[in-house]
């Protein structure tokens, strides 16, 4: 179906209120009867469908690059992934919880604007300059609402929950024999990645930081620089402990560079994203629910709203 036809048969405009409409974005200035067209088409794709808290654990906040935009994530009990865009002049959280968002904490974010794309039905939400945090009382731990990876789910942004069973320091691409990479390096640049088993899968995870680092061992870095012997002791300490990981799955197998094929499942932290132990394996069956996101996203470093 094009584009003319997806905007008169969803019922938004008729056909003759479509050339009208185009009339008028030619005359602001579109070059060509098509651009017209799309800028009526993305004009007209968003209905408002109420307003609606949202409940759930606060996972990351994430800033468009060039700054344009801001969007977080939570949790909510039932298994989905949420994402919320932050609109300009939204309260910040110090105003309504009283200090900065930490990760994982329990939250409800009121009088959000529940919104749907009448083309594709997806439905999505954003604050409003009304909207305030709140700490909230979730009967639910965290890892029961996160769900055990599947071979059936398919690449997105997921909350999943497993254990720690492999710690693995990190070489330098192309060169199998030169010494492994400092744990910590330049820049605080973690060279550390963790094999997560979920429902008898295995799941790779790299830590990109220093502040996702500690979160799963706490403040204390400066025993890492002992190589070898920090890895077995990091093995030591976390193989079995119960985690949940959160960032964007991947289940495609791709080739690297030779010495660097990727053969199964891995979850992708990078800018954002992170690895936090939880005190239970979860015990609760979940069906994963993936949040949509942008390819340049990054991370906000202090995890604020």
């Amino acid at each position: 179906m094009n584009t003319r036809d997806k905007i008169v048969k969803s019922g938004r405009m008729t056909a003759e209120q479509l050339d009208t409409a185009i009339a008028v974005k030619l005359k602001e200035g579109a070059r060509t009867e098509q651009s017209a067209l799309n800028k009526v088409y993305r004009d007209t794709a968003v209905e408002t469908l109420g307003n609606e808290d949202v409940a759930g654990f606060w996972m990351q906040e994430y800033i468009k690059k060039n700054n344009k935009g801001v969007s977080g994530y939570v949790q909510k009990e039932d298994g989905t992934t949420l994402k919320i865009a932050v609109v300009e002049g939204t309260p910040k959280p110090d105003a309504t919880l009283g200090r900065k968002l930490r990760m994982a904490d329990p939250v409800i974010l009121t009088n959000c604007i529940k919104k749907r794309n009448v083309y594709t039905g997806t439905v999505f939400y954003e604050t409003s300059n009304t909207t305030a945090v709140r700490e909230a009382k979730i009967s639910t731990p965290l890892v029961d609402c996160c769900a055990d990876f599947s071979e059936k789910m398919v690449d997105g942004i997921y909350t999943l929950r497993g254990q720690i069973v492999k710690v693995w320091g990190i070489r330098p691409f192309g060169e199998p024999k030169a010494d492994m990479a400092p744990i910590v390096g330049r820049g605080d640049v973690v060279n550390l990645r963790l094999v997560v088993e979920s429902a008898g899968e295995t799941i790779s995870v790299k830590i990109p930081d220093a502040l996702r680092l500690k979160m799963i061992i706490g403040e204390d870095l400066d025993w890492l620089d002992d190589g070898e012997n920090a890895i077995k002791e990091l093995s030591d300490m976390l193989r079995g402990i119960p985690v949940v990981v959160f960032g964007r799955l991947g289940t495609k197998i791709f080739a690297g560079k030779p010495n660097e094929k990727q053969t199964g499942p891995f979850v992708q932290i990078k800018n954002f994203g992170f690895v936090l132990p939880v005190k239970e394996k979860g015990s609760v069956a979940v069906v994963a629910k993936s949040a949509e996101v942008d390819e340049d996203d990054d991370a906000a470093v202090d995890e604020t709203a």
